[in-house]
């Protein structure tokens, strides 16, 4: 497996879509400086570090950012196995399938880390001497870290289970997509829902004159049904993203666990129809 993992490693540094994804990922922590520097010196307002440091995890709960770099990366990544016949050598010179599809899981993986470390980095170096130091605790953000580092795994385990199971590298990039935006969106729906008030102002006009009535929302979440939502909040990656960006998480000891099964299950699943799939 080791020789699988370091031919996957020379293929990325002469790879575009890695090169791509590397420079989107710098592009992208220079923007975030520049745009809460000049957030800072227009509002007057002192932004700390640790919102900008969270950013990486996607853009301040509103865009799971992760989870569409790596369902483009892994997808066009491991696809190219398939596309180029990569795979059906690899098969030949008598590498099991298990091997095969936990190593492109690796490497999938720790290029979603890589990418991740490469955004803190660029933050913590600059960003530090203009906005100053952390103001949460220590303990906390590392928490916040693991949480999106294990939040990236089950993006990578999902996205390369995909890929090994389809084969086609255009339909796994545009199903790959479609999933983390579908996703993303649902879990900004959601957590919106459970942002709404139990109680509402509702404005009448009686006798010429307008007066405000406090009346149950009819929107609100509650009982057993909110529960539901903040577990499918929590539990999908793009969920957690939103949360860790937004600093919005409220189970931060319960998403590693559910980011843990993802990667368990998906792993599994997949390399069980990839152990009985026929490659072309």
């Amino acid at each position: 497996m080791n020789k699988l993992l370091i031919a996957n490693f020379s293929r990325m540094k002469k790879d575009m879509v890695c090169k791509i994804s590397l420079l989107f990922t710098i592009l992208y922590a220079i923007l975030t400086i520049v745009a809460g520097w000049r957030s800072m010196e227009i509002n007057d307002v002192q932004i700390p570090i640790d919102s900008l440091f969270l950013n990486s995890f996607g853009v301040s709960g509103f865009v799971a950012l992760p989870g569409i770099v790596m369902a483009a990366f892994c997808s066009m990544f491991i696809g190219t196995e398939f596309s180029d016949g990569t795979m059906r050598n690899k098969l030949i010179v008598g590498h099991r399938r298990r091997e095969i599809y936990f190593t492109n899981f690796l490497t999938c993986a720790l290029s979603g880390i890589f990418f991740n470390l490469v955004y803190l980095a660029l933050v913590s170096l600059i960003g530090i001497p203009l906005f100053g130091g952390f103001q949460l605790e220590t303990g906390t953000l590392l928490l916040l870290m693991t949480d999106g580092m294990l939040a990236i795994i089950a993006y990578a385990a999902i996205f390369n289970m995909l890929t090994m199971i389809l084969q086609n590298k255009t339909i796994c990039v545009c199903l790959a997509l479609i999933t983390v935006m579908a996703s993303m969106f649902l879990c900004f729906y959601l957590m919106k829902r459970l942002e709404g008030p139990p109680m509402v102002e509702v404005y009448q006009m009686v006798n010429g004159q307008t007066t405000t009535e406090t009346v149950p929302n009819k929107q609100y979440v509650a009982g057993s049904m909110r529960k539901i939502f903040q577990f499918i909040i929590d539990f999908l990656p793009s969920g957690q993203s939103l949360q860790l960006s937004g600093q919005s998480a409220v189970h931060l000891k319960l998403m590693p666990l559910y980011s843990a099964v993802i990667i368990l299950v998906t792993n599994a699943f997949g390399m069980f129809l990839f152990g009985r799939k026929d490659i072309r």
